[in-house]
């Protein structure tokens, strides 16, 4: 059937976008999905922040997950990332908004994370301003305009993941393309935190730039796509 829906747009010269339902994320329809919700990154965040592990242990465990979750993904599967959608802000799981779950600036630095892995980033309608439903809530119009031009300026969907482990709470991947290579640093402690990544960079092409001799230094919650040399 999904291969029927698929191939009736593309005998049409038109191309499609099909996506299946969250919790059947099933790798034999690669062939006929074209981007498959990413459910199971969603449930760990969830599990994560219920067991209210300490932030460097927080980084480890998600690094850990993310770098299996790549080594077994099937070549041409893409995932759409996410913090939220219709059904986990309105009835299931959090049953909330990510700013509410995490707070502003943790679902801030979490979103970069959605932007600069592998795959495609999901916003809800609504995350960027809380007055479109109807709530209070922050306007983050400016940060996810400026999080998505970087995105596709610096990054897009070509370039490889390599993740790291700093042994702290800054979580950190190289992005390599024909060359090119980006390193993502994002703290996931409201504190401010130093790590050490052995590689040099020449500038900071998004989000906080700060250098203490080898070390990088990020705020709390502190996000950075540094060029390397």
């Amino acid at each position: 059937m999904s291969k029927a829906i698929r191939d009736g747009f593309v005998n049409k010269n038109k191309k499609p976008i099909v996506t299946p339902e969250n919790f059947n994320p099933v790798p034999v329809y690669i062939p006929y999905t074209d981007i498959f919700y990413d459910m199971p990154l969603y449930r760990v965040l969830f599990e994560l922040e219920s067991a209210h592990v300490p932030p460097k242990e927080y980084t480890h465990r998600l690094t850990r997950w993310l770098n299996a979750e790549m080594m077994s993904t099937p070549e041409k599967y893409m995932k759409l990332r996410f913090l939220g959608n219709h059904d986990s802000v309105s009835w299931v799981w959090q049953k909330a908004r990510a700013t509410e779950v995490y707070g502003i600036e943790k679902a801030k630095a979490l979103w970069v994370l959605m932007a600069c892995i592998d795959g495609i980033p999901m916003i809800y309608q609504g995350d960027e301003e809380a007055s479109i439903y109807h709530k209070e809530g922050p306007n983050l119009r400016y940060f996810f305009k400026e999080l998505f031009t970087a995105r596709k300026q610096w990054l897009g969907n070509h370039y490889d993941v390599d993740y790291l482990y700093t042994g702290t709470p800054i979580m950190a991947f190289m992005r390599s393309y024909e060359g090119h290579k980006r390193l993502i640093v994002i703290n996931m402690s409201p504190n401010s935190e130093r790590c050490n990544i052995h590689y040099k960079w020449q500038i900071a092409l998004f989000g906080q730039q700060q250098m203490i001799e080898d070390e990088i230094v990020l705020e709390g919650y502190g996000y950075s796509i540094l060029r390397i040399t």
